[in-house]
């Protein structure tokens, strides 16, 4: 079955901790959930990432809600799709990294969460590709080389 997904980014405001991301995460997993929504978000050097996926009247209501939201600013479009399969099943959110102590982690890289990152970093060479490059180049350095040594 086809659904809507939506991509954007936004900054992080000042004095936003990883205790608060937890925290937004964990809420949205449960309101997203009740809705028939799932999706990821990132936090990397202060600017979100998030990919919305469901109904696409349920992901609007949400996008409205997000808007809104004071922990962050300067939203920016990067994608939508109306023919979109789910990729994130009916987890209501899944927290990602791009931190080398997350590697083998549930919510660290893996083969899905590089695809997405490539494709959120093919939307913005200016702004987004800075920001993801470097992590993302430094964990697939790391994971070749376990391959290697493997």
């Amino acid at each position: 079955m086809s659904e809507y997904r939506y991509i954007y980014t936004s900054l992080a405001k000042d004095g936003f901790k990883d205790k608060d991301f937890k925290a937004l995460v964990e809420h949205a997993r449960r309101y997203n959930a009740a809705r028939g929504i799932s999706g990821a978000i990132l936090l990397e050097q202060g600017r979100f990432f998030q990919i919305l996926e469901g109904p696409r009247p349920a992901v609007m209501i949400l996008l409205d809600k997000i808007k809104q939201d004071r922990r962050h600013s300067d939203m920016q479009y990067l994608h939508c799709d109306d023919e979109a399969e789910r990729l994130y099943g009916d987890d209501g959110m899944v927290r990602l990294s791009l931190s080398l102590k997350d590697v083998g982690k549930p919510n660290g890289i893996n083969n899905q969460t590089l695809e997405i990152i490539e494709h959120i970093i093919s939307y913005d060479q200016e702004l987004i590709a800075p920001i993801l490059r470097p992590p993302l180049t430094a964990l697939l350095s790391l994971l070749e080389a376990d391959e290697t040594a493997a």
